[in-house]
């Protein structure tokens, strides 16, 4: 006698149901992390400015043509970038016995954290109403059709991009004033 294969109509709900507890323990994290002193480590900085400034080129450069995802994207990063200096600014640095220390403020990133949520959140609500889970995984075209993604995309990109630029700058004067002093 063969053996019937066991069908699980509700198998792409508890794929939802593990991305949605996979945000929120991400989310619960990143809060949390926004919450306390971080050492300022130069190269994560670095990395933050080289990586985001490369995804902002890329993007760009593959929007163009594509106007309304490409104005949605450029807006929304210089935006970002307009956010972060005032991030830095309400940025609180110390310094302590292993280096200089920085607290983000909460506001700002709790801010972006959800609304990088609600973004996710809308997409699988789409999903849902439009008629369950798609057959076929996102491609990265799609996701430039649409300008509400690249929106939010951009305005994280240009947050940490220009965020991590203002660390760099920061640590770069306080040191240079710790040294005169």
């Amino acid at each position: 006698m063969q053996a019937q294969p066991i069908s699980l109509p509700h198998l792409p709900w508890l794929g939802v149901a593990a991305l949605l507890v996979f945000i929120a323990w991400r989310v619960h994290g990143r809060i949390r992390k926004l919450l306390t002193r971080q050492p300022v480590r130069p190269w994560r900085h670095r990395l933050g400015v080289g990586l985001f400034g490369y995804i902002a080129v890329g993007l760009l450069f593959n929007l163009w043509g594509h106007w309304p995802g490409f104005v949605a994207f450029a807006v929304t990063f210089l935006a970002g970038c307009a956010l972060a200096v005032v991030g830095v600014r309400r940025t609180r640095f110390e310094w302590l016995d292993d280096g200089l220390h920085y607290t983000p403020d909460a506001r700002i990133g709790i801010a972006l954290s959800l609304v990088l949520v609600a973004r996710v959140a809308w997409r699988l609500g789409e999903m849902v109403l439009g008629g369950g889970m798609p057959q076929h995984l996102a491609r990265v075209d799609e996701l430039l059709d649409s300008p509400a993604t690249l929106a939010v995309l951009g305005l994280l990109a240009g947050y940490y991009f220009a965020y991590a630029l203002g660390l760099l700058r920061r640590r770069r004067a306080l040191a240079a004033h710790a040294l005169r002093a």
